[in-house]
C-alpha cells in the first residue's frame, strides 16, 4: 500500500469522525475530495440512537385479544364436555334398584299388572296338583295363583305354602347386573295374627265359667 493511500484514507478516518460529530453527511466532503469514491450516503449518516436495531412485531391489539381468548375459550370447553353415554349417574343412589322386564309383547294379565307389594293374600286352597293362593288386588279383584304363575313386570310365584307365598323378582342394579329378590305374601300379617289371639280370649272365658256353673249344677 502506497503511502498516498495510507494519508487519504486517514484523512477520510478524521472527516468521518468530525461529521459524526457536527452531524455534517460526509459524503458531500469525501465527493469532493475524491470523486471517484464509491460511497453510500446511508453509510455514513448518523444512525437515530432511539430506533431499535431489531424491528419488533407489532403489538396485538385489544380486539385482536379478545377474539383469541375466545377462541381459547371455547377450544378448552370442547376438550372438557362430559358425555354421560353408558356411565352411572351420578345423581342416583347406589342402593336404588329397576326391574328388568322380561315379558314383552304378550298380553298383561290382571297380577301382572300389579307389583307384589301391591297385593294381598287372602285365603289359600289346596287340591291334588298343590295349594293354590287367592290373592286381592288393588281394585278388589281376586285371582288364583300357584307355583310358576307370573306377578307383576317380572316376578314369579316360587313357593307356596299353607300361609304364605314366595315371589321371587328379577331386579337390576345400578351396575346393570341382575339380581334376584324375593317378596313374601303373609294369609295372616302380624296384625291380624294378634287380633285373632285377642278375639279367641273371651271364648275361652265363656267356655271356663259354662264348665263352672255346671260343676255348681251337681
Amino acid at each position: 500500500m502506497s503511502a498516498v493511500t495510507r494519508i487519504a484514507r486517514s484523512i477520510i478516518a478524521v472527516i468521518t469522525i468530525l461529521c459524526w460529530c457536527s452531524g455534517v453527511s460526509a459524503y458531500a466532503l469525501v465527493s469532493e475530495i475524491d470523486p471517484a469514491a464509491n460511497l453510500s450516503d446511508d453509510r455514513w449518516e448518523r444512525r437515530d440512537p432511539f430506533f431499535p436495531l431489531i424491528d419488533f412485531p407489532q403489538e396485538i391489539t385489544s380486539e385482536s385479544a379478545s377474539v383469541v381468548g375466545v377462541a381459547a375459550t371455547t377450544e378448552q370447553e370442547e376438550s372438557y364436555r362430559y358425555h354421560s353415554e353408558g356411565r352411572r349417574d351420578p345423581f342416583r343412589s347406589i342402593l336404588d334398584v329397576e326391574q328388568s322386564s322380561v315379558r314383552t309383547g304378550a298380553p298383561l294379565t290382571p297380577l301382572e299388572q300389579f307389583e307384589p307389594h301391591q297385593l294381598r293374600l287372602v285365603g289359600m286352597m289346596w287340591n291334588s296338583t298343590g295349594y293354590h293362593a287367592l290373592i286381592e288386588t288393588p281394585d278388589g279383584m281376586a285371582y288364583t295363583a300357584r307355583l310358576g304363575t307370573a306377578i307383576g313386570v317380572s316376578g314369579t310365584v316360587s313357593s307356596v305354602s299353607e300361609d304364605h307365598l314366595v315371589v321371587q323378582q328379577s331386579v337390576r342394579d345400578v351396575f346393570g347386573e341382575n339380581k334376584f329378590q324375593e317378596v313374601e305374601l303373609n294369609l295372616y300379617p302380624d296384625e291380624e295374627a294378634v287380633t285373632l289371639s285377642e278375639a279367641s280370649t273371651p271364648l275361652e272365658n265363656q267356655n271356663t265359667t259354662q264348665d263352672d256353673h255346671d260343676d255348681e249344677d251337681e
